[in-house]
């Protein structure tokens, strides 16, 4: 059937996964089709203050379709004190069935050195994605920095770092956590299919606080979104 004819003449209803591991869908009698879209989930966003403050943890893969050739959508990696940017997740298996947009999360932001006589660090903010914003970083400069907020609000954005302010001691703020990947596809004749899947309700953890700093954000959760669509 084209593409450009399989959304004429047709009621649907839609299906939110927001946890599962290794669970089955059943496409409801009837469904022609699927459009689906989902995203793995966050990454945290470092902590802030002296030495070593917590990094972010790893966001979680969501992944959905026949066992062998589901589409994962990888999730975002954790903010560092390092400087490091945090990497946005990445699609694998982007061929196995009709793929309308493939993006990789956008990338977390590192801390950032503004002034090499005051030791000013500013936190980053976390890495977003189609589904919506990142988490916020937390202040940097001459006080301690501010809790970065973590991101319920948008499925997938990375938790912002935390902000460690700065003095002579050089209290780090953290990088922000990196948004978990984005797939948009079409599954055809779902109701023949033995469909798969895993999805997080929950993102990557929030780095935690050294001396002077204050915790990263976490993540935001993973999700899957299916839109089941009938002939009238």
């Amino acid at each position: 059937m084209p593409l450009t004819n399989i959304f004429a003449g047709t009621v649907s209803t839609i299906t939110t996964l927001t946890t599962g591991s290794g669970a089955t869908y059943t496409a409801p009698a009837g469904c022609k089709y699927l459009k689906v879209r989902m995203s793995g989930s966050g990454g945290g966003g470092c902590g802030g203050g002296a030495a070593n403050p917590g990094a972010g943890g790893a966001g979680a893969a969501a992944s959905f379709g026949p066992s062998g050739v589901q589409v994962t959508c990888n999730g975002g990696t954790g903010g560092s004190f390092t400087g490091a940017t945090a990497a946005g997740g990445t699609v694998s298996n982007a061929s196995s069935f009709t793929m309308l947009l493939s993006l990789q999360g956008g990338n977390g932001q590192s801390w950032t050195f503004e002034n090499s006589n005051a030791q000013v660090y500013t936190a980053g903010n976390g890495g977003s994605n189609p589904f919506g914003g990142a988490g916020a970083g937390g202040g940097g400069g001459n006080t301690f920095g501010t809790i970065a907020g973590a991101n319920g609000r948008s499925f997938g954005a990375g938790g912002g770092g935390g902000g460690g302010g700065a003095d002579t001691n050089a209290r780090f703020s953290g990088g922000g956590g990196g948004a978990g990947a984005y797939a948009e596809f079409i599954v055809l004749n779902p109701t023949t299919l033995a469909l798969l899947y895993t999805v997080s309700n929950t993102g990557g953890t929030a780095g935690t606080a050294n001396t002077g700093g204050s915790a990263g954000g976490a993540g935001a959760a993973g999700v899957i979104i299916i839109e089941e669509f009938y002939s009238n």
